[in-house]
């Protein structure tokens, strides 16, 4: 396969300025895919930013945000945010990092999966 996209890249730009092609069909091809990265690759400029976390159901049930709370909030990490009401009683769920309640992703009442988003908090305080 990666031989007939060299070739079809190749035909296609046939004339023009043809681009340096390392062709990866065994582990043996690496060396030269890793010496082509060395020579034309460019670092990153800039590390990644996290634009916001998703706090997530650790339980099923009913979901109930806690009373007050809305989006445009600040919540501190740790925060309880909410509740799951299951069989057994109720189980709190908690921001674990401090930002903004950007959007309840689950709302009063609505039956949750373990796992399930529930609200995304961005940024960072």
């Amino acid at each position: 396969p990666a031989g007939t996209l060299a070739g079809l890249v190749k035909r296609e730009l046939k004339g023009a300025h043809q681009p340096e092609i390392v062709t990866l069909n065994t582990p043996d091809d690496l060396p030269a895919a890793r010496e082509l990265i060395a020579r034309h690759g460019v670092p990153p400029s800039h590390e990644p930013a996290i634009q916001f976390r998703v706090v997530v159901a650790t339980a099923a049930g009913t979901f109930v945000p806690a009373a007050g709370l809305a989006e445009g909030d600040t919540v501190r990490a740790g925060q309880v945010i909410g509740a799951i009401s299951t069989r057994q009683g109720p189980v709190d769920v908690t921001a674990h990092d401090a930002g903004v309640l950007t959007e309840w992703l689950a709302h009063h009442d609505d039956p949750v999966a373990p796992g399930q988003p529930l609200a995304r908090i961005g940024g960072h305080l």
